[in-house]
């Protein structure tokens, strides 16, 4: 069976196998960012940049509006969150939002980009009848 996922890893630091658990999600789409951080497991936050009153209509899928969505979500969260080593996925083009983390002061130990979700195949071909 042929993977059509790929991803690349990115590694800032070294490892602890017990900051692995503790995860930062960017899924960018075509007009939206969307961040969630999970600490052991847990997710402790999610936001939006459809969620920000800031940014509406065609503004909230820009670059910006990612970077000043997920600056203001991390110290939102509080000062405890910057103690933690954490592990970043990315999905998507949008990379802005990636910025806007490491300008918050976060600690970042690993970054992987996830490139191509599988998409269940093409369409089959029309069956001939006669």
């Amino acid at each position: 069976m042929k993977h059509t996922c790929k991803s690349q890893d990115f590694i800032l630091t070294d490892i602890n196998p017990i900051d692995l658990g503790n995860i930062i999600t960017i899924t960018s789409s075509k007009n939206n960012t969307r961040i969630s951080v999970r600490v052991k497991g847990r997710l402790i936050g999610y936001t939006s940049s459809g969620r920000s009153s800031v940014y509406t209509g065609y503004e909230k899928r820009l670059g910006i509006a990612a970077y000043t969505n997920a600056k203001a979500f991390i110290q939102s969260l509080g000062p405890q969150v910057k103690k933690i080593k954490f592990s970043v996925k990315v999905r998507g083009f949008n990379k802005q939002a990636m910025l806007g983390l490491l300008d918050s002061g976060i600690k970042i130990v690993k970054v992987q980009e996830v490139l191509n979700p599988a998409f269940n195949g093409c369409r089959k071909k029309k069956s001939r009848r006669l």
